[in-house]
């Protein structure tokens, strides 16, 4: 079956391609951007101490109330941060990391791991209150946890990508999520500052390391990770490395070809979806290169790529 066999090829049928918000082609906001939003109305309750008390006695992390049952504060506590340098830290994570992961695993699973991250983490501190390691009775907050799992998770899927420390010098994130992860088993096992806010943080970037490496559990029913073929890492690899070595039989030809069909298809049910005024530039920019290298194999039922091009 050729790409114009699908329904979502036609854009001339009854109902043309669909779009949210009842045809107003407007996108709804991203999990990331709703995080943030959650995480900075929580914060500025602050300034209505009559709400944010109670929100913060009953919202915070501390093993002894949790092993009492009040198990939500392995969720809320990520929402609750100490102060405005803390919130600022972990937004600014949130903001380089989130969009890229998103995109890659979807809304459901973006937050499904963001809110995994921290819950890992806090479970390991209730861990540590519980046989002793820190008093059962010590308070937590924040969403380190979270924003390490995505941390850890980029560090398998964009191992390559460069961050800046400090905004100055480049580092790769794999080197720099292994970096810090060593910082904290040493912090942890010596006992110094926040030991135990480390220890929310090393689960974290364990969860993240580990889901995208395993794939985790997939709510899309696709699994992302260096090994797996429809991962983004070895879609990265089988765009690159033909081009480089010019080989009709290069051995990652096939793997090529597998994924500009399902980015094909992907895109163009997103474009059935929501209109092509939904597509991101790298989505315009992804589609035409598939189509172009669907072209060069003879692919004559290859799309035409957005906005014409050939």
């Amino acid at each position: 079956m050729s790409w114009q066999d699908r329904l979502y090829a036609h854009e001339d049928s009854a109902e043309g391609p669909h779009r949210s918000y009842h045809g107003s082609g407007m996108e709804p906001l991203s999990v990331t951007a709703l995080i943030f939003i959650a995480n900075a109305v929580v914060f500025y309750l602050r300034y209505v101490p009559a709400i944010y008390i109670p929100v913060e006695s009953l919202g915070q992390m501390q093993p002894e109330a949790v092993l009492h049952g009040q198990v939500w504060r392995l969720f809320t506590a990520t929402y609750l941060h100490v102060n405005l340098t803390h919130i600022l830290l972990n937004m600014l994570g949130l903001y380089f990391l989130g969009p890229a992961l998103e995109r890659l695993w979807g809304r459901r699973q973006f937050f499904l791991v963001y809110t995994l991250g921290g819950v890992a983490g806090n479970i390991l501190f209730t861990a540590a209150g519980t046989i002793g390691w820190i008093e059962s009775t010590t308070l937590g907050m924040g969403a380190s946890g979270s924003i390490l799992a995505l941390l850890g998770a980029a560090s398998v899927l964009f191992p390559d990508a460069e961050i800046y420390v400090y905004f100055l010098l480049p580092v790769r994130i794999r080197t720099f999520a292994i970096a810090y992860g060593a910082w904290f088993v040493y912090n942890i096992v010596h006992r110094g500052s926040n030991y135990g806010g480390d220890l929310c943080h090393l689960g974290g970037i364990l969860l993240g390391y580990w889901w995208a490496e395993s794939g985790g559990v997939s709510i899309s029913g696709k699994h992302y990770t260096t090994s797996d073929p429809g991962s983004m890492a070895a879609k990265l690899k089988s765009l690159v490395r033909p081009s480089l070595t010019g080989s009709a039989n290069h051995p990652f030809e096939a793997s090529q070809e597998h994924a500009d069909q399902e980015t094909i298809d992907r895109i163009l049910g997103k474009i059935s979806e929501r209109g092509i005024d939904s597509l991101s530039p790298e989505e315009k920019a992804a589609l035409g290169e598939a189509t172009r290298r669907s072209r060069k194999r003879g692919g004559d039922s290859a799309p035409p790529g957005p906005s014409g091009s050939p």
